[in-house]
């Protein structure tokens, strides 16, 4: 059986779109006669991960301040124990940092195949020195992953040698769970969903939401940007009409979207948004901004786009959508979201993985 080590410097407890994509991977990839093992830097006994936290200083950035070599030393020394009992035919990382230069110096011994898998702010938004790293790292990878057209171009635009070695593989859901659920959609009801981060724009939407005064909007989702956006809502006098909901279950969420009159993703940056998807899925509606791999997913039939930062083009959209006027549905919105079937998904990762494996050192074929 091939085995896999999955790596992302993201914590698993986050609960982002690329921890929920790896949670399907890690789920989904056995069943392709794959053995997985996941590493991270929150990872446990109880999560049946692999804990590999490098100090920030060490790692963000590419190559170790002196006064960091100590520390990068001995996480060198972690990582290879790690290698040396786990044996990974190929290892995938997904959101590469300066963390990646330790699997590149272990590579040449450990001999596994190295699978990148970018997501959005990893290549969109770099720190100015990963900016200079990026082409590097990306042209060691034996093969990159990206999930949507946007940041495929982008990566390739990093380092146009990549170009051979680039697969887009846009994220999937699982339409037997994101499903409608039969229960009364609620007039006026606006449903968001993301980590609480300036990048998501939920500072925009609320702005939108004093010109929707028949709406109520329900935010899900936790982060470092949560006090600052419930100062805003009290500024707004909106704590009736906008709500942090936290994190709930999937059941919940689920429950939460079929309720919804519209889904809002108000975006400044994005890969491919699975909640979006996950919305579509439950039928509902959707307006989101032109960024990542909004327009691939969102057609006419199932939503609306609107320029990124926009205000009043957020709110009028909103608007629309909870008049009646707008010409999406929600049996369009679910039949888009059947197009981007997780099941496809993580089948094209199972083939690619197998195919690196399969390759000598020299990057061919096996016999």
């Amino acid at each position: 059986m091939t085995r896999v080590l999955m790596y992302s410097p993201t914590r698993r407890a986050d609960k982002g779109g690329v921890q929920r994509m790896m949670d399907d991977l890690e789920r989904m990839l056995p069943d392709h006669d794959l053995s997985v093992r996941r590493m991270g830097p929150d990872e446990t006994e109880e999560t049946e991960g692999i804990a590999f936290h490098p100090t920030a200083d060490a790692t963000d950035e590419g190559t170790p301040t002196l006064a960091a070599i100590p520390k990068a030393a001995s996480s060198a020394v972690n990582l290879a124990q790690v290698l040396r009992r786990e044996r990974p035919d190929v290892v995938n990382i997904h959101f590469p940092t300066g963390v990646m230069s330790y699997f590149m110096g272990m590579r040449p011994f450990f001999k596994f195949k190295l699978l990148v898998s970018i997501h959005g702010g990893d290549v969109l938004r770099p720190t100015p020195q990963m900016k200079v790293h990026l082409p590097r790292f990306l042209r060691a990878a034996d093969a990159i992953t990206a999930v949507s057209q946007e940041l495929a171009q982008t990566a390739q635009d990093y380092a146009p040698a990549i170009a051979p070695k680039l697969h887009y593989i846009p994220n999937g859901a699982d339409a037997d769970f994101w499903r409608p659920v039969d229960v009364p959609v609620i007039p006026g009801r606006i449903v968001s969903v993301g980590r609480l981060l300036t990048i998501k724009g939920f500072d925009l939407l609320i702005e939108a939401m004093k010109a929707l005064p028949n709406a109520v909007a329900h935010i899900y989702g936790e982060g470092d940007e949560r006090t600052k956006l419930q100062s805003q809502i009290d500024a707004a006098g909106l704590n009736a009409r906008v709500v942090l909901k936290g994190h709930v279950s999937p059941d919940q969420l689920r429950t939460a979207l079929s309720e919804a009159e519209v889904f809002a993703m108000p975006s400044r940056g994005e890969g491919m948004p699975l909640a979006l998807i996950e919305a579509l899925a439950c039928g509902c509606p959707a307006v989101a901004t032109d960024v990542g791999g909004i327009p691939d997913v969102l057609t006419q039939d199932a939503g609306r786009v609107v320029p990124r930062e926009n205000v009043p083009a957020l709110a009028d959209a909103l608007s629309e959508a909870l008049s009646g006027a707008a010409h999406y549905t929600r049996q369009g919105a679910r039949a888009r979201a059947e197009a981007f079937s997780h099941t496809a998904c993580y089948d094209q990762y199972a083939q690619l993985i197998h195919s690196l494996a399969a390759r000598d050192q020299r990057g061919h074929a096996a016999e």
